[in-house]
């Protein structure tokens, strides 16, 4: 990989760090995914197994993720589950056939690319999401069982964020906001009627 990056003489070089980054990302992860992820727009949502942690209302928070799921679909989003990595791969059993598996131990760096969103609820993979991906957050819609978790929570994502995050208030603004053309990650904050949680200055 080195010698076809042109890295070995200059393994250091702070040019080509990005060059090796992507051919390292492409030789040992991309080619094992499905091939569909790399060229078109897809989601993929993020799980933080709220479920087994006690901290949701289970029916709620199981019939938001497959509706807001077949929201993206509709909209012509391939849509993918990655679990954390402590946990198991395998996806909730309400998912329908149109939501694919993600191994849950590639780094969700290596797949923050335009075409792809990044979906979840205070996860460090759209807080960290340094990458092209745009990063949304859940967090206003999810069926929290203590409303202080969530104040909390929402308090944890602002602080920790490095990227511009969008934190729609229902449904409805999602299928809205997947209609929209030409919506970049940088300019999201310019959308007066979206709620986005941005870094601490």
């Amino acid at each position: 990989i080195m010698e076809n990056c042109h890295l070995v003489n200059n393994f250091f070089s702070i040019q080509s760090v990005p060059k090796y980054d992507k051919l390292y990302l492409e030789k040992n992860y991309l080619e094992n995914l499905d091939p569909i992820i790399s060229k078109n727009k897809s989601v993929i949502f993020f799980d933080q197994h709220y479920i087994q942690r006690g901290i949701v209302k289970v029916s709620e928070y199981s019939n938001l993720l497959l509706e807001t799921l077949q929201a993206f679909k509709g909209a012509g989003y391939h849509c993918y589950y990655k679990g954390h990595p402590d946990q198991l791969d395998e996806k909730p059993k309400n998912l329908e056939n149109f939501v694919s598996n993600l191994s849950s131990f590639i780094p969700a760096e290596y797949l923050s690319r335009k075409n792809i969103i990044f979906l979840s609820i205070t996860s460090g993979a759209i807080s960290n999401n340094i990458g092209e991906a745009i990063s949304i957050s859940l967090i206003d819609l999810i069926p929290f069982l203590d409303p202080h978790f969530k104040a909390n929570a929402e308090k944890v994502l602002q602080n920790k964020t490095k990227t511009q995050i969008y934190c729609p208030k229902d449904l409805h603004e999602i299928t809205k906001f997947l209609t929209q053309p030409n919506i970049e990650k940088d300019t999201l904050c310019n959308h007066f009627n979206y709620k986005v949680i941005s870094p601490s200055q």
